[in-house]
């Protein structure tokens, strides 16, 4: 390795340190979810070696919800966030006013408030909540994290069910070029393999090494 990379390596990784340490603080603080999740937008912007492609996907989702929910009340739409234990994403949408849910094998990292529901289920077994249930589903890279063979496939099929017919399912999915050694990556071929039968494509872009998709149901 050239010394230019070298440096840079060690810099991301002193970088990686830092930054952890500082949002493991942040959410020690007694702030407000919201505010708490904006400072996290802040600092992954300031420190871009860090994970540069999360505000990429946060991006996106927080740009499309408005868009696609433009004509409803928005106090009235049910959103469900998938894989959310340690995320703050769940308080931002509900600070915008959504019916606002999380889902996660694991329980939330924090007491929520009693505005934010939340089931603690596997999103790849058969799931007790009532089908049709959202106007929108959003997973951001949990999709390629469940485990077992063919469970990807499972989640998704799961995620058909709790969505109304009209809804939109909006996903993130790493790029097989950007996977981690404990994740799937995708390419678009076996993603369109993965949604077969359940979803079409409503729009597809490629932000940071991240396949980043709104789907709706096949008809």
């Amino acid at each position: 390795m050239c010394s230019v990379g070298k440096n840079m390596s060690i810099r991301s990784k002193i970088e990686d340190l830092l930054t952890g340490k500082f949002l493991t603080w942040v959410n020690q603080l007694r702030l407000c979810g919201p505010f708490r999740f904006n400072i996290n937008r802040f600092i992954f912007r300031c420190l871009p070696c860090y994970p540069v492609t999360r505000n990429e996907k946060w991006d996106f989702i927080l740009g499309y919800l408005p868009y696609l929910s433009f004509m409803y009340n928005i106090s009235k739409l049910k959103v469900l966030i998938v894989g959310c234990t340690s995320s703050l994403l769940v308080y931002e949408i509900a600070r915008r006013r959504y019916l606002t849910y999380g889902l996660d094998i694991r329980p939330y990292q924090e007491k929520l408030p009693n505005f934010i529901g939340f089931f603690q289920v596997d999103i790849t077994k058969p799931l007790e909540i009532n089908g049709g249930s959202f106007d929108f589903i959003v997973a951001t890279s949990v999709i390629e994290l469940v485990e077992g063979d063919g469970a990807d496939r499972k989640a998704v099929e799961n995620v058909h069910k709790m969505l109304n017919n009209e809804g939109y399912f909006i996903l993130t999915l790493p790029t097989t070029y950007w996977k981690s050694m404990t994740a799937r990556g995708y390419t678009l071929n076996s993603f369109r393999k993965l949604i077969e039968g359940l979803f079409d494509i409503y729009e597809l872009t490629q932000r940071g090494g991240y396949l980043c998709a709104v789907l709706v149901k096949s008809q």
